[in-house]
């Protein structure tokens, strides 16, 4: 009886048990998933299973595959693991909704629960938003009136840079706005519609004030979504679209308009900018880590380390949906991700087929547009399933994914229609198998520089000591590194982590000849490489490269690296060794040496035996 009334509540002990996870301190996450659990054997004692089958759960399984990876090889734990919690709280939350019995019935509670989260975030990002941020169009007069009583998130693997980005605010309701304006527009309820309009009016209003590019990109393409669902007539306005979009180009200018969107000097230039740069270091780090992964929630770590850019500081994550679930889970992980969304809509399409209730039909469409809403913020920033905001993503798959009841009949069109998800599912798995499998046919060196970064950057990321256990992995580093290298000679990345493996063990000699070898690949066309944005402006103007500006950009690049990370002796090697590549003169790269020294960077030996070098 009391199994029976735990598993009819689930989830309103989900609120207090999903607090733990989502702000992870201590044995609390523990005990919280030992409250998940004894939710889940109260379902199993009254319902006689643990949960129902979705259908959706080989993509899930892989996703906790590679998060759990992800976690045992991350260079710091505690990041990932609060991203792990965030993963846990959203699978609990995903079967809690999907467990759900009667949810047709239960429709307008839903949106009612939906608009509780929306209210939630609303008064939230009211008062935590750092409006100060918002770059379109400034109104000091409107945002300086806000109150401010949010300053971070204690416990979370979101640091203390203080207070919450409008963007992020802009994605999330830009994501959940096109449920209520789906209800609001089609429900036959008019007290629902009316209050689903004033629902969906604060979301599409904290958007705007958000000034969130993503934001609106999302809102627009599931209000697209919502258009074309009542109109295939809607599907015009692409080729539409496409050719008004082409004519303002002309009017404009392709050269001028890329020269003020590729250009750092206004605020959206940099946003683009930055972009590119963001983009191009995440490419970089999944071409060296494709199975794997970087680790999970490590962007930061591992960019600012191993994969310092032109312009970036220090960047909380890749700005790109996609690219950033393939760095947190590897590209088997981005693969179960979008896997997990196929087979989530097949199924929302068979329970929309099946559906008797119009109002739980709405709904249905509502989740939809708002998926396809999140899906096309993707392609300019990252709210990932794994993460705090994903807690919201993971309803929204729960309400999509729940079963409702039907009649006899419609069970048996079910399982017809449903029949074919196996089928889906099994050809998913052919793919990833076959996937991997042709990779490392097609990358050969894929895999041996992936498992040497795995070796190789726990240690030089926290300095470990020379001990026998840390000499022995970056024994196994450096020979899968030699490895890739007799595979592929072309990445600059594999000799610069062979020079710092060497300098750990102190061969500053054999150091200096794989810094070399770096500087001699990233001379061929440094901009492509470190600066995107500055090498498609210059192939748009018709600028061609030649080996003083080669030299002159590689000089540029490596004094940003030299003075963002004054403590790293390779950064001045580097920068050195490129003078003396573009015959800048002894005295002057000796003088970058130097420099080193009196900055006090490590290891002091290598920059020792360049200037020993240099000086003969």
């Amino acid at each position: 009886m009391a199994a029976g009334w735990v598993a009819a509540h689930e989830l309103w002990f989900l609120v207090p048990a999903g607090l733990p996870l989502l702000f992870p301190r201590g044995r609390w996450p523990w005990l919280a998933l030992g409250a998940v659990g004894l939710i889940w054997c109260c379902r199993r004692v009254a319902l006689g299973r643990f949960t129902l089958r979705t259908g959706l759960e080989a993509p899930i399984l892989i996703l906790f595959l590679m998060a759990g990876l992800g976690c045992f090889i991350s260079v710091d734990p505690a990041m990932s693991q609060a991203r792990f919690w965030s993963l846990v709280l959203g699978a609990a939350l995903f079967y809690g909704f999907a467990n759900l019995t009667g949810i047709q019935s239960r429709a307008s509670a839903m949106i009612v629960l939906l608009a509780l989260l929306v209210l939630g975030v609303g008064i939230l990002g009211l008062v935590g938003t750092d409006w100060s941020m918002t770059r379109l169009v400034p109104l000091p007069w409107l945002y300086d009136r806000f109150p401010t009583l949010v300053w971070g998130l204690p416990g979370s693997s979101v640091p203390l840079i203080g207070q919450i980005n409008p963007r992020l605010l802009g994605i999330v309701m830009g994501t959940l706005a096109p449920v209520f304006i789906a209800v609001a527009f089609f429900s036959p309820k008019p007290k629902l519609k009316l209050f689903s309009g004033v629902v969906a009016l604060l979301a599409v209003l904290m958007v705007l004030l958000s000034q969130s590019l993503q934001g609106l990109a999302a809102l627009g393409a599931g209000l697209f979504f919502l258009l074309v669902w009542r109109s295939r007539w809607t599907l015009l306005l692409i080729p539409i679209g496409s050719a008004v979009l082409v004519s303002a180009l002309n009017i404009l200018g392709p050269s001028r308009l890329a020269t003020y969107l590729l250009s750092p000097q206004n605020s959206r230039g940099i946003a683009v900018v930055l972009r590119l740069d963001m983009w191009s270091r995440a490419l970089a780090m999944l071409r060296d880590m494709p199975y794997t992964g970087i680790g999970l929630n490590t962007f930061p770590a591992i960019q600012s380390r191993f994969y310092p850019g032109f312009l970036l500081g220090l960047e909380l994550h890749a700005h790109n949906l996609y690219l950033q679930t393939a760095l947190d889970l590897g590209l088997p992980g981005l693969f179960a991700f979008l896997w997990l969304l196929a087979a989530w809509f097949f199924v929302v399409s068979c329970n929309y087929r099946l559906a008797s209730s119009q109002e739980y039909r709405i709904l249905l469409v509502g989740l939809a547009a708002g998926m396809i809403a999140y899906l096309a913020h993707g392609f300019m920033d990252s709210m990932v399933l794994v993460s705090e905001q994903g807690a919201a993503l993971w309803i929204l798959l729960g309400m999509g994914a729940a079963l409702p009841a039907t009649s006899l009949p419609e069970k048996r069109r079910a399982v017809r229609g449903m029949a074919r998800l196996p089928a889906l599912n099994w050809s998913m798995a052919a793919l990833l198998a076959g996937g991997l499998l042709a990779s490392m046919m097609l990358a050969p060196a894929a895999l041996p520089m992936n498992l040497a970064t795995l070796q190789a950057h726990p240690i030089l990321f926290r300095g470990d000591s020379a001990d026998a256990s840390s000499a022995t992995r970056m024994g196994t580093a450096h020979a899968s590194l030699l490895q890739a290298l007799s595979i592929d000679e072309g990445n600059s990345q594999a000799y610069e982590l062979l020079g710092e493996i060497a300098a750990w063990n102190g061969d500053v000699q054999q150091a200096l000849e794989a810094f070399n070898h770096r500087v001699t690949l990233d001379m061929q066309d440094p901009l492509a490489q470190y600066f995107p944005s500055e090498y498609l402006l210059r192939r748009i103007q018709g600028t061609d490269l030649s080996p003083t500006l080669a030299c002159q950009d590689l000089v540029q690049t490596y004094s940003n690296w030299m003075v963002r990370y004054p403590q790293r002796a390779e950064n001045y090697v580097l920068l050195s060794l490129a003078q003396q590549s573009c015959q800048a003169g002894a005295s002057q790269a000796s003088q970058v040496l130097k420099l080193g020294l009196q900055n006090g960077a490590e290891p002091r030996s290598l920059l020792e035996y360049a200037l020993q070098v240099l000086s003969h």
